[in-house]
């Protein structure tokens, strides 16, 4: 069991000692929680001896709140007692009924002999007590011994020590006893001044109801003569007979505006007993009346009544939320209860790519029928109420699956809001936001269509004991018009629901709301494709520069890479590390490549330049006695054009050439003279090759051509594709 729960919490810690220490049992009590829940006992005491339930056993249960030791357990008996009703959460003071008097030092066994010491006590109206004859307690006494219980499989006859002689007047007994009496005692103190006095109108009282309310602090000295007199009465009468029996009780504070509170806990109609005789509580009452009468006969000429600061009353309970067990659904061990479904999406918060997830905003609500909270009505007019009473029904578990953070509002107050009809049918309402995962995938981003959803599902309920589903099917999902996100288009919201299967657990209706998400491109455009594009554009300016300015063609070579290379890191920052490739990634990749071609062209053109620059010095060292002309370059087959041979250094000394020598100069042949013509023939298939080797301008100009068709081809199909 330690496994299922969480050892930090106080509550388990506390439990788990409790039950080590309850573990034996002993000849009066027995108590420990069940095999799959550490918040559920089950609890075997015997009846008091002499009183009409000695030799009784009685089970029943006792469940415990999360807050425990901090918030009081409820008790249920499981067998006919005749004190107690059977299947009903009892009103002690140290049950669930009244946490203003439980603390948090009182533990299971307490409880255990709080039960026992209570059963001699009278009932008298209390919730879930019962006022039977002693006969029909020691008939019921005997009978509980042959009781099983069906949950834990305990037998009354083996679950406590067999009583010998000795035991009778055990130490138990006696705390037992002394327990409840104190117990009582510090109940009614506090429960009497939460209550309406009512068996107080058949007193004196009734005679001074024509005159004006007497002022708060009248009544609060009236108060402090009377319980101080009432208590040295007491004393001196302290040693009267059955006195350890007496049901002690004091007169309450006053509640609301003007009057007093003098009911006793649970319903009773006892009023100032004190431990007195009839005349003497008789002669009390007298004296208190008196005194609420003088006080008001001198407030008439102090301050006029404002009735519309009068408490009424309490008035009568329509839904009987303490006479059931509200921790079982409703139709318990029968059907599946039908619980409905409806959401109003209020907005859409945020969309995260690198989370892969959604925030959004929405009102739930659910539809079902407990015919435990209906209540007789006329005019067959609902009921609302706030959080409040949620804690005390029994509600739907829905939760949101795969759901990293929600909440539930609640500014200003929990926004909750329950719907009560008088034929039970319950709605109950809620504003939360939710965070859930939603699997994104980003192969055609940012030119892609998402698809998330958000599921709910019961948390504990099988589809065997609750069955979800959409109230109004497609309908029953609503959203506003005037929801939009910055990145994204809302193109449908819609409703599915399927079974999920735990191995565990077993089956579970689950509804989801699905809707799909098409990102807005125009963002992207500005931000990656248009800047990407004028890189390579950029790019492409270099074939416009003259070969030989080196700084110019490199740096902006240089600068348009790392350009791209920004661009990319940028994108693929704001986006999650996925291992497959994107749509963007394939454009970005494609851009880079034709900026990082135009920079290897210029590599290209700038070694074959030099490359036939050393052959030409060569050559022009070679020939240059030979050709008595020392000054003169010598061109090879007429490749160079007129600027280049200008621009050659030791063509001439002379800066001027007149135009038909420069003529003669270029049409200058070195060939040869033992060259055959059959040798010409071989070399003109390379001729074509060695042109485009030798004339390093001509690169540049098939380049012009070759980068922006290719860049254009590859735009057509990429967008044809993605878009």
């Amino acid at each position: 069991m330690e496994t299922r729960y969480n050892l930090k919490s106080p509550a388990v810690k506390r439990l788990m000692k409790e039950a080590a220490e309850l573990k034996d049992p002993t000849d009066h009590y027995h108590a420990q929680p069940l095999e799959d829940n550490l918040f559920e006992w089950h609890f075997t005491v015997r009846g008091p001896p002499d009183s009409d339930f000695d030799g009784g056993i009685y089970h029943g249960r006792i469940v415990l709140p999360p807050e425990y030791p901090m918030k009081p357990p409820s008790i249920i008996l499981l067998t006919a007692n005749g004190r107690f009703e059977v299947g009903k959460k009892i009103c002690l003071s140290i049950s669930g009924h009244h946490p203003e008097t439980w603390q948090p030092s009182w533990s299971i066994r307490t409880a255990l002999l709080a039960i026992i010491g209570f059963m001699p006590t009278k009932g008298e109206g209390a919730i879930g007590s019962l006022d039977y004859t002693p006969e029909e307690r020691r008939a019921l006494a005997k009978k509980s011994q042959d009781f099983c219980c069906e949950a834990c499989g305990v037998s009354m006859k083996e679950a406590l020590l067999p009583l010998t002689s000795e035991s009778s007047s055990s130490q138990a007994d006696k705390e037992a006893k002394e327990l409840a009496r104190q117990i009582s005692f510090k109940a009614e103190v506090s429960s009497s001044k939460k209550s309406i006095a009512e068996s107080s109108n058949t007193s004196g009282l009734n005679h001074s109801s024509t005159l004006p309310e007497p002022t708060q602090d009248n009544i609060d000295r009236a108060f402090q003569d009377l319980t101080t007199s009432a208590m040295s009465e007491n004393q001196n009468n302290s040693a009267t007979p059955n006195q350890e029996h007496a049901q002690p009780y004091v007169a309450g504070e006053t509640r609301g505006a003007n009057q007093t509170l003098l009911q006793p806990l649970c319903g009773r109609t006892s009023l100032l007993l004190l431990n007195k005789p009839p005349a003497q509580r008789k002669h009390r009452r007298r004296r208190w009346a008196g005194q609420l009468e003088s006080q008001r006969v001198s407030h008439i000429y102090k301050k006029n009544h404002d009735v519309t600061k009068t408490w009424k009353g309490k008035p009568e309970q329509l839904l009987r939320v303490d006479d059931h067990d509200f921790t079982m659904r409703p139709a318990f061990g029968g059907p599946a209860i039908p619980v409905g479904v409806d959401v109003q999406v209020e907005s859409l918060d945020s969309i995260s790519e690198v989370d892969m997830d959604f925030t959004m905003t929405l009102y739930l609500r659910h539809y079902w029928k407990d015919e435990r909270l209906s209540f007789p009505s006329t005019t067959n007019k609902s009921m609302t109420f706030d959080g409040r009473l949620v804690k005390k029904i029994w509600v739907p578990d829905v939760f949101f699956v795969h759901s990293k953070r929600s909440f539930i509002h609640d500014t200003t107050t929990d926004n909750i809001m329950l719907r009560v009809f008088p034929d039970g049918h319950v709605l109950y309402s809620m504003r939360i936001t939710v965070t859930a995962m939603c699997n994104m995938d980003f192969s055609r981003f940012p030119l892609d269509t998402q698809t998330c959803s958000l599921e709910l599902e019961s948390y504990a309920y099988t589809d065997e004991d609750l069955m979800l589903y959409w109230k109004n099917g497609n309908e029953s999902l609503k959203t506003d018009e005037k929801i939009s996100l910055s990145q994204f288009l809302i193109q449908k919201f819609h409703t599915t629901s399927r079974l999920a299967f735990y191995s565990s657990t077993g089956w579970y209706n689950r509804l989801y709301i699905n809707f799909t998400l098409r990102r807005h491109i125009f963002f992207f455009l500005l931000q990656t494709y248009f800047p990407a594009t004028l890189m390579v554009m950029l790019s492409w300016v270099s074939f416009w520069i003259d070969r030989r300015a080196v700084p110019a063609r490199v740096s902006l070579g240089i600068t348009t890479v790392l350009t791209m290379s920004t661009i990319i890191t940028g994108v693929n920052a704001s986006m999650p590390r996925v291992s497959y490739i994107k749509a963007v990634d394939i454009y970005l990749w494609v851009s880079f490549v034709f900026v990082f071609l135009s920079v290897l062209e210029y590599a290209a053109v700038n070694y074959l330049t030099t490359v036939q620059e050393r052959k030409e010095r060569k050559l022009r060292e070679r020939f240059s006695c030979s050709c008595g002309l020392p000054h003169t370059t010598m061109m090879l087959d007429g490749n160079y054009s007129e600027s280049d041979a200008n621009s050659l250094a030791g063509y001439t000394r002379s800066q001027t050439v007149t135009e038909e020598e420069k003529q003669e100069k270029i049409m200058v042949h070195l060939a040869m003279s033992n060259e055959s013509n059959s040798s010409r023939k071989r070399r003109l298939g390379s001729h074509v090759g060695q042109r485009i080797m030798q004339n390093t301008h001509a690169i540049d100009k098939y380049s012009r051509l070759i980068f922006p068709g290719t860049y254009i081809l590859f735009n057509l199909i990429y967008w044809s594709v993605f878009s």
